[in-house]
């Protein structure tokens, strides 16, 4: 499979997951925005969501990631001077221009013999940052790489006026991992498919320069999600992936401690596991208490309910993302010795 990314000395030595102190009622919320409470528990039974985190003012998502970067370096007995790269991603950076990045780099006390790489990701970001991260410390260009990613719900936007369910599904939140050479045999792979035919499944036209440069702006949606299509994309090519990989590399289900997908909401988790026939308990639901938190909702899952997750370390762990783009990420990763590190929730 030449879509298929194998690695043998890749270690991910560390993970962090960072998100708001406050929570928002995901119920109380739904009534403020005159949603009779039948249709609103009906809802919220269903995307299983009973809270959302939501990360004070003026804080950002590249606040949030040096947060959790700090932690990492100080956990692993990291000095800032031996991070040879540092891959941010997120799809509500702290700039256009510059990079958010470079504004990081300074705060985390990195060199200048780094390499920095932003990109534009939505749930896929966190599976994507580690596939990148990987090529780079494989390839021997660089020993240590941090990765960061995280987003915003941006509920000053309009589209959480067009679409309300969106105040009751997204939440803030940022994911770093720490990923290093190692010397000894550490296979992982990654497998990465895009879908750029179904670009406008999720879209913001408002928020590029084609919006500006268009004779009828006013015309153009601001943030919009196909919900249907995308559930529908997220199982049927989802678990499609996930099968393609596993056959790929030998493995079965039953070679794997856990399936962590991105933590779009309790309905098309449930749909994927019996999609596949697996028990529930294997594909877990690890975000009734933080809501979706884009490409942070798999890290965060994990720092969360680390405790939830006692055969974490026994076996491989296949952690899946799909989203914006559209695009799949689907990484067989190595975390029996990955530190997981608490939960930071920032006041």
């Amino acid at each position: 499979n030449r879509m298929l990314h194998g690695f043998e000395h890749v270690k991910i030595e560390c993970i962090a997951g960072v998100t708001g102190s406050k929570s928002l009622d995901v119920l109380t919320e739904s009534l403020k925005c005159n949603i009779p409470e039948k249709k609103a528990k009906r809802f919220i039974s269903s995307i299983g969501f009973s809270q959302i985190k939501v990360v004070q003012k003026p804080k950002t998502v590249g606040d949030m990631c040096i947060e959790g970067a700090k932690k990492c370096m100080v956990a692993s007995n990291t000095s800032p001077n031996e991070i040879d790269a540092l891959i941010f991603i997120s799809q509500s950076h702290d700039y256009i221009v510059p990079a958010t990045s470079y504004t990081m780099q300074n705060r985390l006390g990195l060199n200048n013999n780094i390499i920095m790489l932003d990109l534009v990701q939505g749930c896929s970001g966190f599976v994507y940052g580690l596939f990148y991260a990987s090529t780079l410390i494989e390839s021997k260009i660089c020993r240590k790489v941090l990765v960061c990613c995280g987003d915003l719900a941006l509920r000053d936007l309009d589209c959480f006026v067009s679409q309300k369910s969106n105040n009751f599904v997204f939440a803030d939140g940022a994911g770093v991992a720490l990923l290093s050479f190692d010397d000894k045999k550490t296979s992982s792979s990654y497998l990465i498919k895009s879908y750029g035919e179904k670009s406008d499944v999720v879209m913001n036209q408002k928020s590029g320069f084609r919006y500006y440069r268009s004779l009828t702006p006013s015309t153009m949606d601001d943030f919009k999600i196909n919900g249907v299509e995308l559930a529908s994309f997220e199982v049927n090519e989802g678990v499609a992936c996930v099968k393609e990989h596993l056959s790929s590399v030998h493995l079965s289900f039953d070679d794997l401690s856990y399936l962590i997908i991105h933590q779009c909401n309790r309905a098309v988790i449930n749909s994927f596991a019996l999609s596949i026939g697996i028990d529930l308990k294997k594909v877990p639901f690890l975000a009734e208490n933080t809501g979706n938190t884009s490409s942070a909702s798999i890290p965060l899952g994990i720092t969360e309910n680390i405790k939830n997750l006692p055969k974490l370390r026994t076996n491989k762990t296949l952690l899946l993302g799909i989203g914006v783009g559209l695009s799949i990420a689907s990484g067989v990763v190595d975390l029996s010795e990955t530190l997981v590190l608490p939960t930071v929730y920032l006041r």
